[in-house]
């Protein structure tokens, strides 16, 4: 067996290969020397004979191929011990095995089928260089069919190891592109939907408090954010959710204010290189959504550099271990992605720190 392969995957390759049908068509040629013998058998038990090894000869191919492996070595050993007869009953012509070892070399998994024909093979030499007193001819013939034969049955493995991981690569890429929906959807809703729930519930309690414009104007907010986060579905579908570290750092402090928090963020971002902009937003949205959803603080601080930030509060520790959110996950990756790192933990005393820093610039 090739070290490369596993048995397991071998034995499935072999039952995974072709059609049978073509199988059947590859086979066939191969057969019309064995029906020009039984036109010309010279007794009944010759053509029986004849006819059951042509019969599992292509049946072999066309059915136990596919079939367990139990079923393949039965094929293989009755067309063996068919040619056997044939050899000893009716003619002592070793081409007669030269089918059964096509068989074995195929269907049979790599080592089993190199055994099996090579003890197959030497058992010929020896009783056939015996009786005769010399190699004929047809033994070098039965080289050639045993090492072709070989030789299709590794195209074969190889062409279904190649569907096989085209078959793989696909499935990944079906995965990786689930994970990134799964990452853009979180990092671009997280924080529309804390902003617009936060909202929601602050214009609920300015009608109950009767302060009805106030109110609307909450509600006018909340209705931006259901657009805004209908359009950061679409754009996160289309494989495209660009994200500026200025609107991030504006719907942060609209978030922070409308849950009571008093944001200290910078005025204005610093100019900070494009790879690392977009990444910087997506940690700013996380880290502030974050804060509102889990921190119970009254102040956060957001702390920018052109490369790194920092989010920090003075809220309680979080509700779960650093690092095991879908969020913290999502952003680790998106750090990493551009050659950083992504730090998460809590402050000595009381609050919680998240900071991403990526290579100075040169």
């Amino acid at each position: 067996m090739n070290a490369m392969i596993p048995p397991a995957a071998d034995e499935r390759l072999i039952r995974s290969v072709g059609n049978p049908w073509l199988w059947l068509l590859f086979a066939l040629p191969f057969s019309i020397p064995l029906w020009l013998r039984v036109a010309g058998a010279g007794s009944a038990g010759e053509v029986a004979a004849l006819v059951a090894y042509i019969g599992v000869y292509l049946a072999g191919y066309s059915w136990a191929a596919h079939q367990a492996l139990r079923w393949r070595v039965l094929f293989c050993a009755a067309a063996v011990a068919l040619a056997t007869l044939l050899v000893v009953r009716y003619d002592p012509e070793p081409m007669f095995y030269a089918h059964a070892l096509a068989l074995i070399a195929i269907t049979l998994p790599l080592l089993w089928a190199a055994l099996g024909s090579g003890v197959l093979l030497s058992v010929v030499l020896v009783v056939d260089g015996l009786a005769r007193g010399h190699v004929g001819f047809e033994l070098m013939m039965l080289l050639t069919v045993v090492f072709t034969s070989l030789g299709v049955g590794g195209f074969w493995r190889l062409s279904q190891r190649v569907k096989a991981a085209n078959a793989r690569l696909a499935e990944l890429a079906v995965l990786e592109d689930r994970e990134r929906l799964m990452r853009d959807l979180h990092d671009a809703l997280g924080s529309t939907l804390t902003t617009l729930t936060v909202k929601a519930g602050l214009a609920g309690q300015l009608l109950a408090a009767g302060a009805s414009e106030r109110a609307a104007t909450e509600m006018s907010d909340v209705a931006d954010l259901g657009r805004r986060a209908l359009a950061d579905v679409r754009a996160a579908v289309s494989a495209g959710h660009p994200l500026s570290l200025s609107t991030a750092l504006a719907d942060a402090r609209a978030t922070l204010t409308a849950a009571g928090i008093t944001p200290d963020l910078p005025a204005s971002p610093a100019p900070i290189p494009p790879p690392s902009e977009g990444v910087f937003a997506h940690v700013l949205t996380e880290g502030v959504t974050n804060v509102v959803r889990h921190s119970g603080a009254s102040r956060c601080e957001v702390r920018l550099g052109s490369h790194f930030i920092e989010v920090l509060d003075d809220g309680g520790p979080p509700a779960k271990e650093p690092g095991t959110g879908t969020g913290l996950n999502g952003l680790a990756t998106r750090v990493a992605a551009i050659g950083g790192h992504l730090e998460a933990g809590p402050l000595p005393g009381r609050g919680f720190r998240l900071r991403a820093e990526t290579p100075e610039p040169a």
